[in-house]
């Protein structure tokens, strides 16, 4: 009997297909997930040619879902990002609405929509809604409000900062961590 030999390479997703879905219903803060895509590229985060590097890529919503598109395959894997466990964590965290912990019991939200609202300066207002309890259609209000934050070129790349600043703040905190022999 002649036998088959299978390899299957697993992988971790860090961002679907669905979040660059424009019909997505569930996403109502797109562009906080593109945004997410453009601190990979101006971090040199991806592993792609120099020459795709070099193209550039705007901060504009369309452009980068045509970037994923064309050079990601609609998606972010693991294996498409550079080999380092600070990027992973703050990555795997802008899809969580769960807090990273920091060793030491520092906190760090990086949701992507909470960066998207903070870096447009309507975080407060958007809690102020989001805790209304009077509402008649809470729902409704909330992902309405979240629709309709668009955010300036000087506040997108605030968003794109906070990212940089979670960065260093988590390789500080793996570089304190005692080395276990």
């Amino acid at each position: 009997m002649d036998s088959i030999q299978v390899s299957i390479v697993q992988d971790r997703e860090f961002i679907g297909y669905h979040a660059f879905d424009p019909a997505n219903i569930h996403n109502d803060v797109k562009p906080a997930i593109t945004l997410v895509v453009k601190w990979l590229f101006d971090g040199r985060h991806l592993r792609l040619a120099d020459e795709v590097y070099a193209d550039g890529l705007s901060d504009d919503h369309a452009q980068i879902l045509d970037f994923v598109r064309r050079h990601l395959n609609g998606h972010v894997w693991g294996n498409q990002l550079n080999d380092d466990q600070a990027l992973r964590q703050v990555l795997s965290h802008t899809q969580t609405s769960r807090p990273l912990i920091l060793t030491g019991g520092q906190s760090l939200d990086l949701f992507a929509q909470t960066l998207y609202l903070r870096a447009g300066g309507v975080w407060d207002d958007y809690q102020a809604l989001y805790n209304d309890e009077s509402l008649e259609d809470w729902g409704d209000a909330v992902s309405s409000f979240r629709q309709s934050v668009t955010l300036d070129a000087y506040q997108r790349q605030q968003f794109i900062h906070m990212l940089d600043q979670a960065c260093t703040q988590v390789r500080a905190a793996l570089d304190e961590r005692p080395v276990s022999v």
